[in-house]
């Protein structure tokens, strides 16, 4: 009788839990489920799923009214972070698109742009990890006519603005302005750091020259060349960004400058595939040379900070 009666209490308490956490979100409808199992609901949409017994309530709290997994995609909170500042800015986007590159799921889909983004969870992503590599995602996305733009949580987290700057250049939403109408100086290691730590995802880093394009007195454009470790006949183009404004005809500027100052040096660069388009280097007289195999790198929680990566003998011998 104890037994029983115990039961009794318990299918009574499960039924007035999941009749409360139903009760705030008129969008569901119960359809099955025995107490201390997952329940079935129905969507008005018409779609069916399952939520723990008392799940319904938390998702509330947390999440809002996101629970039909189709209507209101869960997303994460990198992923969130890129959402919000994509709708307050009224760009269109598929969040969640499962279509492109099936059976494999891309995060946000820009369909008029060709374009895609995807948000890589360090933790997910680490060398022990099963994950798919992301440069599968890249190439399958490529066959299909998209590119695809790859981001790191913590980047999104710790340089948003950096991140949000790069995908508004990407889809061509970016401030523009011509060339013509900047000046062009050389700038100071204060001003080059400075520049480069609010709008360069790697941040600064030392260098033999650095240049930049003020427009009315404003510096929008920074450049920060490094002598080459392999051969001294070489300079590297290893930071260049702007300010979010898109400069036509900036890069271009910039490493005919550097040739009328070096003249007998050669300059190369390393695009980051991840949220560069090399199209953008090609059109403005860079010629392709080789592609290096994808770098590991070591990042530390704590400090929220890359400590090294790794020398890739392919990047180093691809000039040679």
């Amino acid at each position: 009788e104890i037994k029983s009666k115990t039961h009794k209490i318990n299918k009574a308490l499960f039924k007035e839990r999941r009749d409360k956490s139903l009760s705030k979100m008129p969008d569901l409808e119960f359809v099955s489920g025995d107490p201390g199992e997952e329940i079935m609901v129905r969507h008005t949409c018409g779609h069916e799923f399952s939520i723990g017994p008392f799940s319904a309530e938390k998702s509330i709290e947390n999440r809002g009214l996101r629970l039909c997994p189709q209507c209101h995609p869960r997303t994460s909170k990198p992923e969130a972070i890129l959402v919000e500042h994509l709708k307050k800015n009224s760009v269109s986007f598929e969040l969640h698109n499962r279509d492109l590159i099936k059976p494999y799921e891309l995060d946000i889909v820009f369909p008029e742009k060709k374009l895609a983004i995807e948000v890589n969870g360090i933790y997910w992503h680490q060398e022990s990890s099963r994950a798919l590599p992301l440069l599968t995602k890249f190439e399958m996305a490529e066959a299909v006519g998209y590119r695809v733009l790859h981001f790191w949580d913590f980047e999104i987290i710790d340089k948003e603005e950096i991140v949000q700057k790069l995908i508004f250049s990407n889809l061509g939403l970016s401030p523009k302005c011509s060339v013509l109408d900047c000046e062009f100086k050389e700038i100071s290691t204060k001003e080059a750091k400075s520049f480069l730590e609010k709008n360069h995802l790697q941040g600064y880093v030392k260098g033999a020259a650095r240049f930049g394009l003020t427009y009315k007195g404003e510096l929008k454009a920074c450049a920060v060349f490094t002598k080459s470790k392999i051969d001294k006949g070489i300079y590297v183009l290893s930071r260049f960004a702007s300010d979010g404004t898109t400069i036509e005809g900036g890069l271009s500027r910039i490493a005919s400058e550097f040739k009328i100052k070096f003249k007998d040096i050669k300059l190369v660069s390393y695009v980051d595939l991840r949220y560069t388009n090399v199209d953008e280097y090609l059109e403005n007289g860079w010629i392709l040379e080789g592609q290096t195999a994808p770098l590991q790198f070591w990042y530390y929680t704590k400090l929220k900070r890359i400590l090294s990566k790794e020398i890739s003998l392919e990047k180093t011998n691809i000039f040679k």
